[in-house]
């Protein structure tokens, strides 16, 4: 087996499909299947498995064994190409969800890299899962995710939470109080931010609501929206997106959780001064934007302790 066939079954476990691990890589969907083929030849076991009615692949027994070994060997193949590197220069690698990195995230790496031109940064965009394996590995630094049930070597910390919010199109930007009693379910474009979310969306609309798509990437809840859908999203999310054109965003009529935004961090990458740098850097930018009315609300014990204050 190669390092080639590796890196593609490393990127089929990450996108759960084979068309989008292909796109990924730029290379065609029947190219990438041999490469997965010829992996299972050679290990003599299935390692991805789609069972009936199901979207995506899993991994079986032997692929989740296969696929640690695989990050593990990532890992040392990067290591073993660096060991002729001179002073290297100091790296930070930071990870955050897609809707917390779109449109909140990009103004903080702006002003991190501008105060720290001498330090490499690192963006990595990686599900809760995987990006623990990275911080276990040290390859991720500092992560923005939504607190699941962790590592015993991972640890969470809140830094800040929002309101939810409605975006939808229609004939005027102006922000208006909007009932919930007046959304179609069918119109609706969802993602399942959380589970206290989760468990109030079936509360408001039903257990057996069915909404018009599902999505987890902003500019495809954007594309859609802009069809004529509407969608509850945090703060941040309805900024941005309104931010784009063609979409507006208001409040609702009742109470919805706030989305709490967690950082992942070992006891050793938390404590680099490179995290402490960034973290000042994102205390000043949701301060920032606080004080512009967004209602965000600082974790501050968290800064306090991490950030340098």
């Amino acid at each position: 087996m190669t390092t080639e066939e590796i890196e593609a079954f490393v990127a089929i476990c990450e996108a759960k499909s084979i068309s989008k691990a292909a796109g990924k890589l730029f290379i065609s969907q029947p190219s990438l299947s041999t490469k997965l083929k010829t992996l299972e030849q050679e290990t003599g076991c299935r390692l991805l498995a789609r069972g009936k009615g199901q979207r995506e692949l899993s991994l079986t027994e032997a692929g989740r064994r296969f696929y640690d070994l695989a990050l593990q060997y990532r890992s040392i193949i990067r290591q073993m190409r660096e060991v002729g590197t001179q002073t290297a220069p100091e790296t930070l690698r930071v990870s955050s969800l897609n809707s917390v990195g779109t449109y909140l995230m990009m103004p903080v790496y702006e002003r991190y890299m501008q105060q720290n031109r001498e330090t490499v940064l690192e963006i990595q965009d990686l599900p809760t899962l995987p990006v623990c394996a990275s911080l276990e590995r040290r390859e991720t630094d500092l992560a923005f995710a939504f607190s699941e049930e962790l590592p015993r070597g991972v640890l969470s910390s809140p830094v800040f939470s929002e309101p939810m919010v409605l975006v939808c199109t229609g004939d005027t930007a102006e922000p208006r109080r909007v009932s919930v009693r007046e959304l179609d379910p069918r119109r609706e474009i969802y993602t399942g931010w959380f589970k206290s979310y989760h468990q109030w969306h079936e509360a408001a609309f039903g257990k057996n609501s069915v909404p018009q798509v599902r999505v987890e990437i902003m500019s495809q809840l954007l594309y859609f929206v802009r069809r004529g859908g509407w969608s509850i999203v945090p703060a941040s999310v309805g900024r941005g997106l309104a931010a784009e054109g063609d979409v507006a965003c208001h409040s609702l009529d009742v109470e919805v959780p706030r989305r709490v935004t967690y950082c992942l961090y070992t006891a050793d990458s938390i404590r680099r001064p490179a995290s402490a740098r960034f973290l000042a850097c994102l205390r000043s930018v949701l301060t920032e934007l606080r004080e512009q009315g967004d209602y965000i609300e600082l974790y501050e014990d968290f800064f306090r302790q991490f950030a340098g204050m």
